[in-house]
């Protein structure tokens, strides 16, 4: 159990480090943060696939983030994947400060759900959330 607190600590924390995304929309325009994030999405995508077509390339995947990944993000895409596409999403449809305010609540907010529900989760509601956790 400690060990999956420690690996959902650490991937909560590279997970916050996407608040250079709204931190980001403050300083520069729309169209120049659509075009970073569409060049990660690409890279994102890439990777996404040559893991699907390659085993060699998958194995390697998970020997350098493998820590990272939870059980089913081994055969499928990662949250990291979706966290891009989303916030592409958001800030191509939204105006800039409820892109800005949605990015900082779902960013925070489930970094916060994740470590509250795996250390002090006891009610479970459907597969591994926790009324604790969901409750952040």
């Amino acid at each position: 159990m400690k060990e999956d607190i420690r690996a959902e600590i650490l991937r909560k924390l590279i997970h916050l480090s996407v608040v250079v995304v709204p931190l980001g929309y403050l300083f520069i325009n729309k169209e120049l943060l659509l075009l970073i994030l569409s060049l990660l999405l690409v890279v994102a995508v890439s990777i996404e696939a040559a893991r699907s077509v390659s085993e060699k390339f998958s194995d390697l995947f998970i020997k350098i983030v493998g820590r990272m990944l939870r059980k089913h993000e081994n055969k499928r895409l990662t949250g990291a994947t979706y966290l891009i596409f989303g916030s592409f999403l958001t800030i191509l449809i939204f105006n800039k400060w409820i892109a800005i305010t949605a990015l900082f609540f779902v960013i925070i907010s489930d970094a916060l759900a994740a470590v509250v529900g795996t250390m002090f989760g006891r009610h479970t509601i459907y597969g591994n959330r926790t009324v604790e956790g969901s409750a952040v």
